[in-house]
């Protein structure tokens, strides 16, 4: 059957593209193979960038076939590599990379059939309809004897054959039907049948409910469509590959899997994409990790992966909207957060564990921190203001052992050598236990006293020059309703899980797996310590990432 594209009914922005399907089916010679050649489809296109220039070199192209003209599920879906000429044009033959080639029953239903072609880094093109070549129709019946089905010349009991006219021996022989291989085995109701044989079918390991869930290593399938339990230690849960072009095609890997959570309704609330879970631990035993992402590595002309692309979902145009996780905020319809994140309670795990590349976390934008900020210093840096192309300039924090604000000025004296330093009108509210320091600009002031403490978020310089200049500091000790409820505990004991651990373990001769980072985590920092002593640069990425 040959299939050709309306030239109208393309779209898409290549330009001259040539379409064209044909079905082949043929015998090869019996002394090279037995069986036909596998269905086959030839495709010719031309590929371009998206100012409409001809690609050039390997291209990624994905084919897909398709029962609508847009959105659905592909009934079959394959990717090629193919090479271009100077023109941006190839040709390739789709099935090519299946053993069975493109499956016959495909184009038997009767139904259209969509064509998507989706060029590796650009968006789906609009899809062409594929139309069937007049004389090719006639393929329809090709399971046909002159267009009855082959059991209208089945004898029900079979007869003799009579002898021909004619001199000859008389041919009275009963011919009979083959008799059918038999087929047997056991099963259950509900469990998805295997071959246990050539001839023989036994029960897998995947059933189906009567919810129509699907479970495979156990019988008892949740809620969800499918449920993988893993039957054994050295089993994963559920594993799952992406497409690997060959290793010299410099083309990017094709995803493992894509998950999409359930689209809301009015005033609903859409689905999460994964929700994940890690196992239980028994007495003794560290619970699993809900998930563990390592970025794929980085060859020669690639780029390493990341741990995790995460992007939530954006506002409709109804007031009222938000945004979801990990997105900017749009104004009046407000936003979500980058990642909700939770902790363990027993253990003293972390909502989030990174370990650095060059840094364990990378912000581009503020960062909120509702608890306490732990740190073994705290700096920061902006571009040299002397030298910004090529210079930072560093500060470090100022420490304390108590909750301490600092807040100083310049007050200008009057005739009588004295001046009102006016203070915010939440100051107090804030801050307790003042202390103060007084210096005298431009002249001596050995007379300078603070005449009247502080009072109604004010206070009084008295004993200076008559209209004299003072540069006053201020130092308060929080006490408001959250330093009342987080006193600062300037010694503290370590936890039992941390005992005999270090921050900084390099610094007192110990080993990397004295840290304090080996305690709570130790699963992770082990397989980190695995994966430097395999690959130091795959360490770095899967920490980066």
């Amino acid at each position: 059957m040959n299939c050709l594209s309306n030239s109208r009914l393309n779209t898409f922005s290549w330009s001259g593209l040539v379409l064209f399907l044909l079905m082949q089916a043929s015998v090869l010679n019996a002394q090279t193979q037995a069986g036909a050649v596998p269905t086959l489809v030839n495709f010719a296109g031309t590929v371009t960038d998206a100012k409409g220039a001809p690609l050039s070199g390997i291209v990624g192209v994905t084919f897909s076939l398709y029962t609508e003209r847009s959105g659905g599920s592909p009934l079959w879906i394959e990717t090629q590599n193919v090479q271009p000429d100077n023109s941006g044009r190839y040709q390739v033959m789709l099935g090519s990379t299946k053993s069975q080639g493109l499956p016959t029953d495909l184009f038997t239903s009767g139904e259209a059939r969509w064509l998507s072609v989706e060029v590796q880094g650009q968006s789906e093109q609009p899809r062409v309809l594929l139309l069937a070549v007049p004389y090719a129709l006639k393929a329809a019946d090709a399971d046909t004897i002159g267009g009855k089905p082959a059991s209208a010349f089945v004898l029900a009991t079979p007869g003799a054959i009579s002898s021909a006219n004619g001199s000859g021996t008389a041919l009275n022989q009963v011919v009979s039907p083959a008799s059918p291989q038999t087929l047997g085995g056991s099963g259950h109701r509900g469990l998805i049948a295997g071959w246990t044989g050539p001839t023989t079918l036994g029960d897998s390991t995947i059933i189906q409910n009567a919810a129509g869930n699907i479970g495979i290593g156990t019988t008892n399938p949740a809620t969800g469509i499918l449920t993988t339990v893993a039957t054994s230690s050295s089993v994963l849960g559920l594993s799952v590959t992406g497409y690997s072009p060959a290793p010299d095609s410099r083309m990017d890997g094709y995803d493992a899997m894509h998950v999409f959570g359930g689209t809301a309704g009015t005033a609903g609330r859409s689905g999460i994409a994964i929700v994940a879970t890690g196992g239980p631990s028994n007495t003794g035993g560290l619970s699993g990790a809900a998930i563990i992402a390592n970025g794929g590595d980085a060859d020669l002309y690639s780029t390493g992966g990341d741990g995790i692309d995460a992007t939530g979902g954006g506002t409709s145009a109804e007031i009222g909207g938000t945004a979801g996780r990990f997105i900017a905020g749009n104004g009046r319809y407000g936003s979500g957060d980058g990642i909700d994140v939770t902790g363990g309670d027993v253990l003293p795990t972390d909502g989030v564990f990174s370990t650095g590349g060059e840094y364990a976390g990378n912000f581009m934008g503020s960062v909120n921190i509702s608890g306490t900020l732990y740190a073994s210093v705290k700096d920061f840096r902006i571009d040299h203001p002397l030298d910004p192309e090529n210079k930072y300039l560093v500060h470090s924090t100022v420490e304390s052992s108590e909750m301490k604000n600092i807040y100083d000025g310049v007050a200008q004296l009057d005739a009588n050598g004295e001046a009102t330093v006016q203070l915010p009108a939440w100051f107090e509210a804030l801050n307790g236990d003042f202390r103060y320091q007084l210096t005298a600009i431009g002249r001596p002031g050995p007379g300078l006293y603070v005449s009247q403490e502080i009072s109604g978020n004010r206070f009084e310089i008295a004993g200076g020059t008559p209209g004299g200049k003072v540069s006053w500091q201020v130092t308060g000790i929080r006490h408001d309703a959250y330093a009342h409820a987080h006193p600062l505990v300037v010694e503290q004991q370590k936890t039992k899980w941390e005992q005999g651990q270090y921050v900084n373990p390099e610094l007192f001769g110990a080993p990397a797996e004295k840290s304090i980072e080996w305690a709570r985590h130790p699963v992770w920092m082990k397989h980190l310590q695995e994966l430097k002593q395999k690959s130091p640069t795959r360490a770095a990425t899967s920490a980066h990432n």
